[in-house]
């Protein structure tokens, strides 16, 4: 029996890629990475909250993590969520991205269980359509015969691999802004609610009379500052 954890880091944001993680383990190492993460001092959350940490206690958290499980990351692109959005809803997208990340993890065990940070109202809705598109088509074989799935809101809090997979995705969401930042300066978090970051979207677009490749144009933010 293997156990799969997976979250995302970056749904919402107008700037920068979303980054879905998965971090597969051991039932012996599921407990070794429950222990580190256990939040000790807090009276709320079972599990360290990725989002109270800082940056440098997340890198040393995803240290340890890397050296007791196996773990994966998908990401996608503001451009690929623009044209994705053309033919789909989001819930659609973060469906189908739960599902690839999933199959990038080859399967040696016949039984599996996944737990999955709920992208929908509905947890059971997300958990059954991420499910579908594991199930192989016509002709295909799959290598998920046996997997149950475990999708919840807020699943960070309950599930060790799930607070270790949130931990991974917010990593490599953060080294990927660094990077943006190291070209083309401070544009704050990237969310449309950050001053910083529509200050930087207007003057960008003044400037150039388009978004830089890695805004999602399809953002109702960029619409309105495109119409002023």
């Amino acid at each position: 029996m293997r156990y799969l954890g997976v979250d995302e880091a970056g749904k919402g944001p107008v700037i920068g890629s979303m980054f879905v993680a998965g971090v597969l383990s051991s039932e012996k190492d599921l407990y070794k990475i429950g222990r580190l993460l256990t939040a000790q001092k807090s009276k709320i959350y079972k599990y360290t909250d990725s989002k109270r940490l800082n940056q440098k206690r997340r890198e040393l958290l995803y240290g340890y993590i890397k050296k007791m499980a196996k773990i994966r990351v998908l990401e996608v692109t503001a451009k690929d969520i623009d044209e994705k959005r053309t033919i789909m809803t989001m819930n659609d997208i973060m469906v189908n991205s739960h599902a690839s990340l999933i199959k990038k993890f080859s399967s040696e065990d016949d039984e599996m269980i996944i737990y999955l940070d709920a992208a929908d109202v509905n947890e059971e809705r997300f958990g059954s359509n991420v499910k579908k598109l594991l199930r192989p088509q016509k002709s295909e074989i799959s290598d998920y015969k046996d997997v149950k799935i475990i999708a919840e809101h807020k699943a960070d809090e309950k599930y060790p691999l799930v607070a270790a997979a949130s931990i991974v995705a917010k990593i490599a969401r953060e080294r990927s802004i660094n990077e943006l930042k190291s070209m083309y300066g401070d544009f704050g978090s990237g969310y449309p609610s950050d001053n910083k970051t529509i200050k930087f979207l207007q003057h960008y677009y003044r400037e150039n009379e388009e978004f830089p490749e890695f805004v999602r144009n399809s953002w109702k933010t960029c619409e309105r500052i495109k119409r002023k």
